[in-house]
């Protein structure tokens, strides 16, 4: 399921603007191109899950708003690099959405939903001790510090 729809995204920047974003080989028509939007949002929910993947079980069931907006954005970001329409403020907004999913990962702040996602099946909450027998544990390295 897709964080957010060509809707989200006509409702965010209109319809005029999707359609030059969407037209990569620049035909000048005023139809959007469902397969450039597509593709881009499919860019877009990638570097997501990419990030969530490392604390939550991705694709998200159910996408919070936080988590929709910021795919709205990150398509948006993904259709203007497409065309070479990237400006320096684009840049730092988009910086700062990575640093925001960096967090996510790390987690430093959480996808906005209540409950929280479930965690990923590879996340360990604790440190576990290693048993002794194992060819390298606590016990067999002490006095090597």
């Amino acid at each position: 399921m897709a964080y957010c729809t060509q809707a989200d995204l006509e409702a965010a920047i209109g319809l005029k603007k999707l359609s030059q974003l969407s037209d990569v080989n620049r035909t000048s028509s005023d139809y959007v191109d469902t397969v450039q939007v597509a593709s881009a949002i499919e860019a877009a929910d990638s570097l997501i899950d990419s990030y969530a993947s490392k604390r939550y079980s991705v694709p998200f069931e159910t996408p919070t708003r936080q988590i929709r907006q910021l795919a709205i954005k990150l398509t948006i970001h993904e259709l203007k690099d497409r065309r070479c329409m990237v400006l320096p403020e684009d840049t730092l907004a988009q910086d700062a959405r990575l640093k925001w999913l960096k967090m996510l990962s790390e987690g430093g702040v959480t996808p906005g939903t209540d409950p929280t996602p479930q965690a990923h099946s590879m996340v360990v909450d604790a440190a576990y001790e290693r048993p002794s027998t194992k060819d390298v544990s606590r016990a067999k390295t002490k006095g090597y510090w």
